[in-house]
């Protein structure tokens, strides 16, 4: 694909995915009218911003890789990737798990960002404390089932490849360090704040219980594989970020409900 093609596909992407981010947030806003919100606002544009700055991490961090990417909105969703091209894709296809993992992974941190963004908001006084929590509350919800190692989320996507590097004599120890530590997470939440949600523990065991034991046992010698010396700093961030999700959401109000 030339140069000029590439800037076309670009074009068209950009402008078909501010469509259909504006539509997007005339749906969260009438959605929330129509349940009966009296913030139809607040929520139509935290859930925009939280959705565009979710997928535009990771159409970031697919750039980085040298992969020209774009981005498209649907009711609730969004998606990010390659342009479709099949040098593009070829390209894709010939990066390593690690990279990978990093554009996975970027959507979430993005979250994270809108999280940070609106605490300093707060502090230079552009932004009231309820408005703070909501938020955080919001995007902590959105982090912690992203990253729930199931299925396509982005946890999932993760699990997938970080299993896939590891040695089959070691899956085990992984999955059990992994959710141990996710349990000590879950009691320290109870002690804080009191809130307990069984499912948080059911999708978590579940999910590290599947990718530990439905990986593929040849693929720790790919040349792809993340490397032994790095899965344990992965899994480890992984960790850190679900972990701090599951607090957040825990220690902050729901930010569905009204005022």
């Amino acid at each position: 694909m030339g140069e000029k093609q590439v800037l076309k596909k670009r074009l068209i992407g950009y402008a078909v995915a501010i469509v259909s981010l504006v539509l997007n947030y005339f749906v969260f806003f009438y959605l929330a009218k129509f349940f009966g919100s009296t913030i139809p606002e607040f929520i139509a544009l935290a859930l925009t911003v939280a959705l565009f700055t979710h997928e535009l991490c990771h159409m970031i961090a697919y750039e980085l890789m040298g992969i020209p990417s774009l981005m498209v909105f649907l009711v609730i969703i969004g998606g990010a990737g390659p342009i479709p091209d099949d040098r593009i894709l070829e390209k894709v296809k010939r990066l390593g798990w690690e990279p990978e993992s990093a554009v996975i992974l970027a959507g979430v941190c993005g979250n994270f960002l809108v999280i940070i963004g609106t605490y300093l908001l707060w502090f230079l006084g552009y932004a009231t404390w309820d408005t703070f929590l909501r938020i955080m509350n919001l995007n902590a919800v959105l982090i912690l089932w992203n990253l729930f190692p199931i299925g396509k989320f982005d946890g999932g996507q993760f699990a997938k490849r970080l299993f896939d590097s590891i040695s089959e004599n070691r899956d085990t120890k992984y999955e059990v360090a992994i959710m141990a530590f996710f349990v000590v997470t879950l009691m320290a939440v109870l002690f804080i704040s009191g809130k307990y949600d069984p499912l948080n523990l059911i999708f978590m065991a579940w999910g590290l219980h599947y990718w530990a034991n439905h990986d593929d046992p040849s693929a720790c010698y790919d040349s792809r594989a993340i490397p032994e010396s790095r899965q344990k700093y992965w899994a480890t961030f992984y960790l850190l970020m679900i972990s701090m999700s599951a607090i957040m959401v825990a220690i902050s109000p729901q930010w569905l409900k009204n005022p």
